[in-house]
């Protein structure tokens, strides 16, 4: 038996385990997804807010670097021997400015343009008119042999194919996109330029170039974070970061052995050489501009692809294409616009970090859950195997111990098993209750079939005796004797025949008739009696001799201080709340506190039923309408109508019996 115990609390405790495992699980997995979820939007959406930052990083960089080179462009031209020497030159085409005012003006110019200032902010500086004078910086760059300082001997307006932009512009800065450096005899690495034509000056220019493998050093915050350089609406002058570098010009291995072949160089092939650059200038390897993946690509494509993207990015926000995330900011003071980007790709490590995180978070909850789902359910499982054992161990010598269900009470600590506890320690007390009032009606029963079998020898005395007196009534010719004799043995045989317990109304009414036939040998003509009862409440079953106990109490107490004629009316019928059969007489009726008394009686005997308390005494009721009752509330029980009391005026009294529509008919088993 204990092993069998241990077996059922073992698989009680092995199901609480699997069923509220499964639950930390799902929600475990939950948590983890979440946590994933929510990590991966806020990475990608701080990624997102880097590629804004960066973009704004690399604009403020981008308006740096032009703001300088404008200002070297301000500051030649605020120089008051400088502008003289400019607006000297701008006439000179005219022929009325002397040689040699020109010569100085050339000089001056010549030597004002190579300043440590300008030489410090730009690779080169170069002031240049249509007459195909012009005059460059000096270089500043590490690395630069003296043969890299010589400048091209001569040149033409029509070899430069940008120009036509800054004309246009007015004496406004303009921007020139990526092409190599045409003033070098030797060196043309990638540059970009910022020039200006001043008005009123004949086309004279000033230009001032930046190499574009510069803008490989502009700064961000996220080394995985490329960008592109936009310029002029539509013009892409630059693409790199994010590792790469960018491929700007001058850095890669054929331009390297190319400039190591140009120190060599003759002088007389410098100007036919560098008339190229314009056709070389925006292709090949030396161009700077990379595609979005690092590598080498179409410039055409890739330059609208950028425009293309550039135009669909919201403002304040960012664009996921082609496996790249999008962000994009533009300088307020230069036409230039800044496309931040970085790969989808990229950001695989740190999702996969983040999911290990999650994975780690969803694996140690479900382990704590665990635990403390083991440890619960051995809690949850002691006051179970406690009480299996007490519900084994109970038996009919121990249903009144008490001891046992306190002991659970104290080792539970459980409300919920404490009250399980006393509920069944409550159905013991119960079952025990109803064995004593097995045993009470075992004795009851026992004390019926000795009555029973007392009744059935006393009744054949006094058959014989009857017969014994209707013969001597026959033989002196008395027939009335006779028919008393016979109504009398009809009502011993129908009330000494303990097979039927139940009769039905038309039953009890031929009972009624005989007994009426006896009462009128005595009263005579001062007895009446009337019965309407309809034909719907004859079959009703009623407990044997009720109506006859009725019309004998009215007998007995309704007339016994009046010589009054006896009128009894016995009414049934069926209604809507049920049937009835009523007695009623007009004798002196009932005293009001007899009245209250029978009803009192009445509660007293209903409460004994509902309790199962009937003591052997009082288990009929007594006799009279209190036996009544009590032989007609077994039959209906709640749903008998038993009613009585003096009639309106005080003019006789009434007893009605009843039942409603749920036992309106009898049943035969009852019998």
């Amino acid at each position: 038996m204990k092993n069998h115990r241990e077996k059922v609390g073992m698989k009680y405790r092995t199901r609480m385990i699997l069923a509220y495992a499964t639950i930390a699980l799902l929600v475990s997995l939950a948590l983890g997804m979440i946590v994933y979820r929510m990590s991966s939007g806020y990475e990608m959406r701080s990624r997102e807010n880097n590629l804004s930052v960066s973009a704004k990083s690399y604009v403020s960089q981008m308006n740096d670097r032009l703001s300088r080179m404008d200002a070297i462009m301000y500051y030649i031209l605020s120089d008051s021997s400088m502008l003289d020497s400019i607006t000297l030159l701008g006439r000179a085409s005219d022929g009325v400015i002397p040689p040699l005012y020109v010569r100085n003006a050339r000089t001056t110019i010549e030597r004002g343009i190579s300043t440590e200032y300008i030489m410090e902010n730009s690779y080169r500086t170069v002031f240049f008119n249509e007459d195909g004078f012009f005059a460059s910086s000096a270089l500043k760059v590490s690395g630069q042999t003296s043969a890299n300082q010589r400048l091209i001997e001569a040149f033409s307006m029509d070899e430069l194919d940008y120009l036509e932009p800054v004309i246009e512009a007015n004496g406004h800065s303009v921007i020139v996109g990526p092409h190599r450096d045409f003033w070098g005899a030797y060196d043309d690495p990638m540059v970009f330029s910022l020039m200006k034509a001043p008005r009123g000056y004949n086309r004279q220019f000033l230009e001032v170039e930046m190499q574009l493998s510069s803008l490989s050093m502009l700064e961000s915050s996220d080394d995985q974070t490329q960008f592109a350089v936009m310029i002029n609406g539509d013009t892409l002058l630059y693409s790199g970061g994010g590792g790469t570098g960018g491929t700007a010009g001058g850095e890669t291995g054929d331009d390297r052995a190319g400039d190591d072949a140009a120190g060599d160089a003759p002088a007389e092939d410098s100007t036919a050489r560098n008339r190229t650059t314009a056709e070389e200038g925006t292709t090949g390897e030396g161009s700077g501009k990379s595609s979005i993946n690092g590598s080498t690509g179409d410039e055409e494509a890739l330059e609208e692809y950028f425009k293309t993207v550039s135009e669909r990015i919201p403002e304040e926000g960012t664009l996921t294409d082609n496996g790249n995330v999008f962000a994009s900011a533009s300088s307020d003071m230069y036409d230039v616009s800044i496309l931040t980007y970085r790969s989808v790709n990229s950001m695989a490590e740190s999702r996969n970090r983040i999911f290990l995180t999650s994975f780690l978070a969803a694996l140690v909850t479900f382990a704590v859950s665990l635990t403390i789902i083991i440890i619960w359910s051995n809690v949850l499982v002691r006051p179970v195997k406690m009480l299996q054992q007490i519900v084994e161990e109970t038996s009919i010598d121990n249903l009144e111990d008490t001891s046992r269900m306190e002991q659970m009470d104290k080792a539970s600590g459980l409300d919920e098993f404490s009250n399980l506890a006393h509920s069944y320690q409550a159905m013991t007390k119960r079952l025990n209750t109803a064995l004593e009032n097995e045993k009470r009606a075992s004795m009851l029963q026992l004390q019926a079939q000795f009555d029973t079998l007392q009744t059935q020898v006393n009744p054949h005395f006094i058959y014989n005796v009857l017969n014994i007196i209707s013969s001597r009534a026959i033989m002196a010719d008395d027939e009335v004797i006779c028919e008393m004799c016979g109504s009398l043995g009809s009502m011993l045989r129908y009330s000494t025949n303990n097979k039927k317990r139940y009769a039905s109304v038309s039953e009890e009414l031929e009972y009624l008739n005989s007994y009426f036939y006896l009462l009128k040998s005595r009263y005579e003509n001062r007895l009446n009696v009337m019965i309407d009862v309809e034909n719907s409440v004859l079959d009703i079953l009623l407990p044997k001799m009720t109506l006859q106990q009725i019309v004998e109490n009215s007998i007995k107490h309704g007339y016994h201080e009046t010589d009054e004629n006896m009128d009894i009316t016995i009414t049934g019928k069926q209604e809507a709340d049920g049937w009835f059969v009523m007695v009623e007489d007009n004798g002196s009726g009932a005293p009001d506190d007899k009245v209250s008394s029978l009803k009192g009686r009445f509660e007293e005997i209903r409460h004994s039923y509902s309790n199962l308390s009937i003591s052997t005494e009082a288990e009929m009721g007594g006799i009279g309408l209190p036996n009544t009752f009590a032989r007609c509330l077994l039959l209906f029980q709640d749903d008998l109508i038993f009613e009585l009391g003096n009639r309106p005026g005080g003019n006789g009294f009434f007893v009605k019996i009843g039942a409603r529509p749920q036992n309106n008919t009898g049943d035969g088993s009852l019998s």
